[in-house]
């Protein structure tokens, strides 16, 4: 029969501590190299052509503090990390707020939903509000690099 300590012997050679050591300072150096310098986020590379993995970020994001536990980047460069994302996440969804605000207000009034009360807003002015949606949205956009 075999005795469970020398099972553990077995089933660790001797330099796994090197090889896990080895493995996380790799997996996370992947995430730093992969993340998007000016939103923080990952790039993904399952999908072509598609710019980011929420769950990479997310996975990325976690790694933060145990990166800074083990010694692989300073505590501020994590902390940089992390603000830039949520200031990323931040502005995502004030796009998405205002882009959806646009397309649930003005189209349906472009669209006559308020005729039988007198609202009616012309194709011409429905055109002019999804172009300046357009442009609120690009700015809004721009601002988080100007922020940084």
């Amino acid at each position: 029969m075999l005795n469970p300590k020398d099972a553990l012997e077995i089933a660790q050679p001797p330099n796994a501590g090197a090889e896990l050591e080895k493995l996380q300072r790799e997996s996370f150096s992947y995430f730093l190299h992969e993340t998007n310098p000016d939103n923080g986020l990952v790039i993904d590379k399952t999908a072509v052509d598609w710019p980011a993995s929420i769950a990479a970020t997310g996975f990325a994001l976690a790694a933060c503090p145990v990166a800074v536990g083990r010694g692989f980047m300073p505590r501020a460069a994590a902390v940089a990390i992390v603000q830039l994302s949520r200031a990323t996440n931040q502005k995502m969804i004030q796009n998405l707020l205002w882009a959806a605000g646009y397309n649930v207000i003005a189209i349906p009034l472009a669209a006559g939903a308020l005729y039988a009360w007198g609202v009616l807003l012309s194709p011409a002015v429905g055109a002019a509000l999804m172009a300046a949606s357009t442009v609120i949205v690009a700015i809004n956009a721009r601002l988080l690099k100007i922020k940084r």
